[in-house]
């Protein structure tokens, strides 16, 4: 039995000119093995999945023959080190540490560039509730008077967490809705 690896990496790691060049090998080898058109793409790369791709890795020294984009060498390597035969490319999978990421237009990002922010997060706009018991002492005839006595005396207090006791409940999330998705400087 033999069993293979495949590493999963981000398609930040993708120029746009990679991503082209793997789906033009995955049409290939689709036309070629599925209609028996042409001879298929140079390498095994399968038709692209739901976010990404799922290709072969090449041999170091046959990549250039092969006219594997540079830009897919570090990712290639990274497999290569981790005893992998197959990468699959996917929107949803981790930047693999020290390998170059590139934003949509094909911009490299700085290694450690401190303004990165990964594309998949977008900012949410979270309302908390904190519900809070006071104990507010007062003097009254019946429950109805006590209660807006009570509202009264909290009501004209400049700092009622301060003048009276409290205990927390903790906090809830009461809403959350996204605002938008953020965006790379």
């Amino acid at each position: 039995m033999s069993v293979t690896n495949f590493l999963n990496a981000s398609t930040m790691h993708l120029t746009p000119a990679a991503r082209a060049w793997l789906s033009e090998e995955s049409t290939e080898n689709y036309a070629a093995n599925f209609h028996g058109v042409g001879a298929g793409g140079r390498i095994s790369t399968l038709r692209p999945t739901l976010h990404g791709w799922f290709t072969w890795v090449p041999q170091l020294d046959v990549c250039d023959q092969l006219g594997v984009p540079a830009d897919l060498s570090p990712v290639f390597d990274a497999a290569r080190k981790a005893n992998c035969n197959y990468v699959l490319f996917d929107g949803d999978a981790e930047c693999i540490p020290g390998v170059p990421r590139y934003d949509e237009d094909g911009v490299m990002f700085e290694q450690d560039d401190p303004d990165f922010i990964d594309p998949a997060l977008r900012k949410f706009c979270v309302t908390l509730k904190e519900t809070v018991f006071y104990t507010v002492e007062v003097l009254a005839e019946d429950d109805e008077e006590a209660r807006n006595a009570a509202g009264e005396i909290w009501a004209e207090s400049e700092s009622p967490t301060v003048d009276f006791s409290g205990m927390s409940q903790g906090v809830t999330v009461d809403d959350c809705e996204p605002m938008e998705a953020l965006a790379n400087a």
